[in-house]
């Protein structure tokens, strides 16, 4: 895997270097054959998708941790749909054009876990309806749920750890996030209310952190060129190159 010199995610898998697929056919082709060239007319789309989690997150988990009595999430429905959840979405697509598969799978990811999540939250689906005579059904299948997805963002904090720090401490953190909030719907689901809000604001305090690494990669992919300092990310591709030398 190697970084971009727009700084985006990942530019380009070594599976997408190794094999390519016709438009006309499922069938994979070698990339001898059709050599795929990335159009250099296309701009990255990585800020946005950065910008668009950062917002998402830091919010959701100032409410999480009931910073000013901001204790309803119901309110950031729209950043769920919206934002970070169509935002994402589109961001991903955009990035499977420019070959990075990576960035393709983790923001869109993301996306598709805030469409979800919105769904459960949103009055208009009638989950919390469905579940108005056992509440603590409703808590331990948000639990399931989050804790699902934190498994799926693991594989994303593993697959970051040969790039860089940065996105291995965000992605790192987001996957605490999701397994200390599902720990804090199954204890409102066993009723002990005061563990469950204790859990629920470290998972806010994690997701903040999270947020805030979001927010250092947008300062790195967009404002180096306007300030007198640099946002290094913390490349950690030679300590792995040298790992698999020394494998060897």
């Amino acid at each position: 895997m190697k970084m971009s010199a727009e700084g985006t995610i990942m530019s380009a898998s070594e599976e997408g270097a190794q094999l390519n697929y016709d438009a006309s056919s499922s069938h994979p082709r070698n990339s001898k054959e059709h050599d795929y060239q990335p159009n250099p007319q296309i701009g990255s789309p990585t800020a946005l998708g950065m910008g668009a989690f950062a917002i998402a997150f830091t919010t959701l988990s100032m409410s999480l941790m009931e910073w000013r009595g901001a204790a309803i999430t119901n309110a950031y429905i729209g950043n769920c749909f919206f934002t970070a959840g169509l935002g994402l979405v589109l961001v991903a697509q955009w990035e499977l054009v420019r070959g990075n598969s990576f960035g393709h799978t983790v923001f869109g990811g993301f996306g598709l876990f805030n469409l979800a999540f919105g769904a459960i939250n949103a009055p208009a689906f009638g989950v919390a309806d469905a579940f108005k005579d056992d509440p603590a059904a409703l808590d331990n299948a948000i639990g399931y749920f989050l804790l699902v997805w934190g498994v799926f963002v693991l594989f994303f904090t593993i697959a970051a750890m040969p790039m860089n720090f940065v996105y291995t401490a965000m992605l790192g953190t987001s996957q605490i996030t999701y397994t200390v909030l599902a720990a804090s719907y199954f204890s409102f689901a066993d009723d002990h209310a005061s563990t469950g809000v204790a859990l629920k604001k470290a998972a806010g305090a994690f997701g903040f952190v999270s947020g805030l690494f979001a927010w250092y990669t947008v300062g790195h992919l967009m404002c180096q060129d306007a300030l007198f300092f640099s946002f290094p990310l913390g490349d950690t591709s030679p300590l792995y190159a040298r790992l698999r030398r020394q494998k060897r």
